[in-house]
């Protein structure tokens, strides 16, 4: 299974804090910290601010029933990830050579929610997260 990645990056190189607009339909995962937290999903939200020479890379979850939901193991989310095959009875993820493994996340449908995985509800996704060892 193929994932198209795509990103938004924003970066403000001005003494002044940077205001931007986000799609209020769309949802985000950040991988390295932002608001103190490791991972995080943003959705909802109409405007985001950054402060003078501080960054921000977005990975827009794609909202369809079985998809890459967010990863931590690279810069830019899910790039560590080679394939995904989905089998009847588990999920096989292959990561690119010498790429870290972090946790990994999976946006799965209520069916499949409800017969195989552990699945938490976060920011109204059904997320299955693959912990790394």
């Amino acid at each position: 299974m193929k994932f198209i990645l795509e990103y938004r990056f924003f970066l403000n190189i001005s003494e002044k804090n940077y205001q931007f607009e986000l799609n209020e339909n769309e949802i985000y995962f950040v991988a390295f910290p932002f608001q103190n937290q490791y991972g995080v999903f943003i959705q909802n939200q109409k405007k985001m601010e950054l402060k003078p020479h501080q960054s921000i890379l977005l990975y827009k979850v794609p909202l369809q029933e079985f998809s890459l939901a967010g990863s931590n193991g690279h810069i830019f989310p899910c790039a560590e990830i080679k394939q995904i095959l989905r089998k009847p009875k588990d999920i096989e993820i292959h990561f690119e050579d010498n790429s870290s493994r972090d946790n990994v996340y999976l946006q799965i449908t209520d069916k499949e929610r409800i017969k195989k995985y552990p699945v938490e509800n976060i920011d109204g996704l059904n997320l299955f997260c693959i912990k790394s060892s």
